[in-house]
């Protein structure tokens, strides 16, 4: 099996579209925390008399930095994982292949395999390798997300993020480089 990409003009479903996504989100979340320092700082120019105000501008920038941050993570991770189910369906139409079955066991796994698992066993059908440090990193995430969402209070830092960000951008940029062009 190898992975397609399908003519010059269509670029759905392929890793340079999923990359384009994720670059795009960074850029979007990016602006969204300049704007908020931005508008923080215009506050604190002009100071009202609100002495109470003045104290919570510098908590309240930070408080919304961190949502910001906290839902970018989560929101990235799950976007990842929606975009790999999409792209290795795809690449196994194009190839003529039954679909991919999302829950089936995969050999060496013991127990339930994570989504990152049967990344690494789709990689591995179609002997494409990639970093293997952007896959650690993305399944290391994967599990602080995990732990956020089901076991109590987990915020992540503005460096987690970015790392999650960078190894997804990595990944599809990888498997790009790995699609081989059809017509």
């Amino acid at each position: 099996m190898k992975l397609i990409r399908k003519g010059y003009f269509s670029v759905d479903d392929t890793a340079v579209f999923y990359l384009t996504q994720a670059g795009h989100r960074e850029i979007a979340v990016d602006h969204a925390i300049q704007l908020v320092r931005y508008d923080a700082s215009e506050a604190t120019l002009h100071k009202t008399e609100d002495a109470v105000m003045a104290d919570l501008l510098d908590p309240a920038t930070e408080w919304v930095i961190e949502a910001l941050l906290q839902g970018a993570w989560i929101r990235e991770y799950h976007e990842w994982e929606t975009a790999t189910k999409n792209y290795f369906e795809h690449q196994h139409r194009l190839n003529g292949l039954p679909q991919v079955d999302w829950k089936a066991k995969i050999t060496g796994t013991t127990g339930g395999a994570s989504h990152v698992d049967r990344v690494r066993d789709q990689l591995a059908q179609f002997g494409a390798t990639i970093q293997t440090d952007a896959l650690d990193i993305i399944d290391a995430q994967r599990r602080q997300i995990n732990i956020s969402k089901h076991e109590g209070e987990y915020f992540v830092t503005e460096h987690e993020y970015r790392a999650l960000v960078c190894s997804i951008k990595v990944f599809w940029d990888d498997l790009a480089s790995k699609e081989q062009f059809t017509v």
